[in-house]
């Protein structure tokens, strides 16, 4: 038995594989291949091209691929002797995308036997095996490339393990692209710190200062190590704070940002940005959510939401998008996303709000526990940052003063792929009456510049007529937990400013 009976199927498996690849260009993140794991030309000319295509668009089409070919000569003449857009029509009908599993093993299970073949042992040989005298590759049909693995554990080389590709192997010593990555910041997450800077029309720069102390602790907000979460009670302003403070301060920071909802329409959103700007940049105090919904505007105002809603516009036009979810689905939530990130670089998935896909189910813990998973999975490996804003139990509300991942509705197991987890509470007046045994002493860090030495400068004038929030660090898998910052929220501007921290907050049970 030749070389060439092993290869008889091949075309047919490189076929299935590439379509099936063309068909859905998000595949090509997914399944992890080379150009040299194919041997036919044609199939690894339009896999080559397909993962270079992937990278900016959607899907494919005559047009599109003529269009990216056409400044290429070596390009344009391997796809007209390919047979063109015929083939890739051809290649496109007959894939499936629910068999691309089938298909990868296929090849790799290919590659495996050819690579034995021709180290030598013996694939196509009769052998004795416990008394029964056996072809290998007769066999190998019914098997995945782990069976045809195993099957020659015994005799396969270390160097035979890359070829199944299933696993990484590294050493536990830094090496010098891990330094390079240090070096460069690769290893830093995204700044939420500012909200915008801009400069006026006298050329004088501006900024709108947001979580500053929160980003430093929390190593702003990071890839592949974790979800994002914010928890808090109803009506406390989780997503005000999710929106206007992490969300508006990546991408003051550059990143790309998409929003998925399965509460709120597009408007919700639009109105907190617009009237944040209205107050924040163009100090229009009057401006609220509430007249800009009812158009209770003079003309004067109306210019302002206008002026406002053009500086929003010009910075987070295709760097922000929202779409609303009627259903909770996160396989397709998680599908948009990919295809966002790949075609147009989204790198930044909030997900409002995370709940169990059935809240009849008899398991609604474990259902939460498999979404948080999911996205988890999802997010290291598309190095896409996700940002899950949670609901704290209502029976926890007015019982629990120092917030943990206990109060986290339907389960506390999401801590497990958790990140970070803030978790954000009101502030009873009760909690800045210096008298009150309730009195948190907020404070702020002062450095000492002489000395290097940090000192706590407590804050002693707060407004107690005014509201604010507290925000517990739970978990923080990029520096301390256990830490505790006070927040004034004003509602009517989406505005939380950060005031200080505290170290002191009551143990005993609320009353609101």
């Amino acid at each position: 038995m030749s070389l060439d009976v092993i290869l008889k199927n091949r075309s047919m498996i490189e076929g299935l594989l590439v379509g099936t690849m063309l068909k859905d260009l998000t595949l090509f993140a997914d399944v992890k291949l080379k150009s040299d794991d194919f041997i036919k030309d044609k199939y690894k000319f339009f896999y080559t091209l397909g993962k270079s295509m992937s990278l900016g668009y959607s899907e494919l089409d005559e047009v599109s691929i003529a269009s990216f070919i056409e400044a290429n000569t070596t390009l344009k003449e391997s796809y007209i002797n390919f047979g063109g857009w015929d083939s890739v029509k051809k290649a496109i009908e007959i894939g499936n995308p629910n068999n691309i599993d089938k298909y990868y093993d296929d090849i790799q299970k290919s590659n495996l036997i050819v690579s034995l073949y021709e180290k030598g042992f013996p694939v196509c040989d009769e052998i004795d095996l416990e008394g029964n005298k056996i072809v290998p590759f007769e066999i190998f049909n019914q098997m995945n490339t782990n069976q045809v693995y195993e099957f020659y554990e015994m005799l396969l080389t270390d160097s035979a393990v890359e070829t199944v590709g299933s696993i990484d192997m590294e050493d536990l010593f830094l090496q010098e692209d891990d330094i390079e990555d240090f070096k460069s910041g690769k290893n830093s997450g995204v700044p939420y710190d500012t909200i915008f800077r801009w400069e006026t029309d006298e050329g004088k720069s501006r900024y709108v200062e947001g979580s500053r102390m929160l980003s430093t602790l929390t190593n702003g907000v990071t890839d592949s190590n974790g979800i994002f979460f914010v928890g808090a009670y109803s009506g406390t302003g989780k997503t005000t704070f999710t929106l206007v403070n992490l969300v508006m301060g990546l991408i003051e920071s550059g990143a790309k940002c998409l929003i998925v909802s399965n509460e709120q329409q597009s408007k919700y959103y639009k109105l907190i940005l617009v009237s944040f700007v209205c107050q924040n940049v163009f100090r229009q105090f009057k401006i609220s959510r509430k007249k800009i919904e009812l158009w209770d505007l003079t003309e004067e105002e109306q210019m302002y939401v206008h002026k406002a809603n053009k500086f929003l516009k010009d910075r987070i036009k295709d760097r922000l998008k929202f779409i609303n979810m009627d259903t909770v689905d996160v396989e397709k939530v998680m599908k948009v996303a990919k295809k966002l990130c790949l075609a147009h670089g989204y790198e930044v998935l909030v997900y409002e709000t995370m709940k169990p896909e059935s809240t009849t189910a008899n398991n609604v813990v474990g259902e939460m526990v498999e979404v948080s998973r999911k996205l988890d999975l999802f997010g290291k490996k598309m190095k896409m940052k996700i940002i899950a804003p949670v609901q704290l139990t209502t029976n926890s509300e007015g019982k629990t003063s120092y917030l943990t991942s206990s109060v986290l509705a339907s389960s506390k197991q999401i801590k497990e792929v958790a990140n970070v987890i803030l978790l954000m509470r009101k502030v009873l007046p009760e909690e800045l009456d210096k008298d009150s045994r309730m009195y948190m002493k907020p404070y702020r860090l002062v450095k000492d510049y002489e000395t290097g030495k940090w000192s706590k400068n407590y804050l002693e004038n707060l407004d107690p007529t005014k509201d604010y929030r507290l925000i517990f660090i739970d978990k923080n898998r990029e520096g301390e937990d256990s830490k505790v910052l006070l927040y004034e929220f004003h509602g009517r501007s989406g505005t939380f400013t950060e005031i200080g921290m505290t170290d002191n907050v009551f143990k005993g049970q609320l009353s609101y």
